[in-house]
């Protein structure tokens, strides 16, 4: 079992996902490194499982849509 870093010695470890990661391959390829890091920062805040696992099947849910976003270049506000 892989366990992230946890930068706070207190907090338990969060689980490296599979689903984070399958859902990441819809990114390309630049961006799959940087958006996998910051979802695990995300979940090593989270307060208890129920609320990582919650905000993981949201996540992926997502994701299509922000991929799309992602690819296609739309995350960048008009000035």
């Amino acid at each position: 079992m892989q366990y992230a870093a946890c930068p706070s010695a207190g907090k338990t470890p969060v689980r490296r996902t599979g689903a984070l990661r399958l859902a990441s391959l819809l990114l390309p390829w630049a961006e799959r490194a940087g958006w996998l890091e910051e979802q695990r920062g995300y979940l090593a805040d989270m307060p208890g499982r129920r609320a990582r696992r919650v905000w993981i099947a949201t996540t992926v849910l997502a994701m299509p849509r922000y991929a799309c976003t992602v690819v296609t270049g739309r995350e960048k506000e008009p000035a």
